[in-house]
């Protein structure tokens, strides 16, 4: 009689289920009873499925205790391409050190590549925990508005599954990254755009914790964009939304004098509206670590590179060292709008700068 009644994982299972179907009605509830889901109307839908699962798991067998939690804190990782674990090794053995993180970036181009990137997953499991750049939307179209509604939870729900699959359930997921640049299909562009942004961004936690509530999200935007009609802060998701603040740095610039390192420096840390300083101040403001998850060395074809600049490479180490910092992971490739690659014999003066700093003598 006893195997005709549903297992606890079954209730659990379908508890879930049942969230998952609800979700979309999140951000309507949100915006009605405001921010903290513990206020809100019991008999709402997102609320009755949520406390049937929270219900479902509380009837468990206690589990077995967790294992030690993966450090969160002073992390090092690069960049070498998305699916190229021999590289990482490679240049660790180069530094030489140790790296906690290996970078990565999910395709652009369509919601299938987005929430079901096998491709990019398995080269990695069992290597390296990523910190993953995930697409908000692909360039096949899309809206953030329509995010905001819960058009796309669905892909979310698959990404979280195939990254629990693939040994990924820790990963650190750069959400919608640089989105105050014009270059991605999620740029903020508007108040209206950063509110929605912030909207879907919350959806998109949601949905993905109820299935690894493991992984931990970054907020980025990119050094030197400084938003046209709206800000930073309305972009913002909120503290229980975001695990760290981000913030992408080269040495590149436009100000005048820009072949003058000092001159360079000081644009990056107080010469822009969203510099180093602001980066660090806001995250502060938030009790959140603060994160680089890309910075390099730069040579760009227009001669607005820093070049071979051991300065910035010193500069960068400094700054991180006096941070609260999260993590830090160098852009170890050569992209098409900028060299950046330290093995490549194009920065010497850096590459041993960077040997000397971060390599295991330091």
């Amino acid at each position: 009689m006893a195997g005709n009644q549903p297992t606890v994982q079954s209730q659990i299972d379908a508890a879930e289920a049942a969230l998952r179907q609800t979700t979309s009605t999140y951000p309507a509830m949100r915006k009605r009873y405001g921010p903290d889901e513990s206020k809100w109307p019991p008999a709402s839908e997102w609320a009755i499925a949520f406390a049937q699962l929270e219900a479902a798991k509380a009837t468990a067998a206690p589990p077995a205790p967790p294992p030690t939690p993966p450090p969160t804190s002073g992390l090092k990782a690069a960049y070498v391409g998305s699916t190229n674990p021999g590289d990482l090794d490679a240049f660790a053995a180069w530094v030489p050190t140790r790296f906690d993180l290996a970078s990565s970036y999910c395709a652009t181009d369509t919601w299938s590549n987005i929430s079901g990137p096998s491709w990019l997953l398995s080269p990695w499991q069992g290597r390296y925990r990523l910190a993953l750049a995930v697409p908000m939307l692909p360039a096949s179209g899309g809206t953030l508005a329509y995010g905001a509604l819960g058009a796309y939870y669905p892909y979310f729900t698959m990404l979280a599954h195939n990254l629990l699959a693939a040994g990924q359930g820790n990963a650190i997921l750069r959400l919608g990254w640089e989105f105050n640049g014009g270059w991605y299909a999620w740029k903020v562009a508007s108040a209206a755009d950063a509110a929605n942004f912030a909207d879907y961004w919350q959806l998109i936690v949601v949905t993905m914790r109820v299935i690894a509530p493991g992984l931990l999200f970054d907020w980025c935007p990119s050094l030197g964009i400084w938003p046209q009609g709206w800000t930073l802060e309305q972009a913002y998701p909120g503290d229980g939304y975001v695990d760290f603040i981000g913030l992408d740095v080269y040495d590149q610039s436009w100000v005048a004098n820009y072949a003058d390192f000092p001159t360079r420096w000081a644009s990056y840390l107080n010469g822009q509206p969203n510099g180093l300083q602001w980066h660090r101040d806001f995250a502060a403001a938030h009790n959140k670590p603060v994160s680089f998850p890309e910075w390099g060395v730069t040579i760009r074809s227009d001669g607005h590179g820093g070049g071979d600049c051991p300065q910035f490479v010193q500069a960068m180490h400094d700054w991180f060292t006096s941070s609260n910092l999260g993590y830090q992971s160098y852009f170890e490739f050569d992209a098409p709008d900028g060299a950046h690659s330290l093995q490549g014999g194009k920065f010497p003066q850096s590459a041993a700068k960077f040997q000397a700093l971060f390599g295991a003598s330091s």
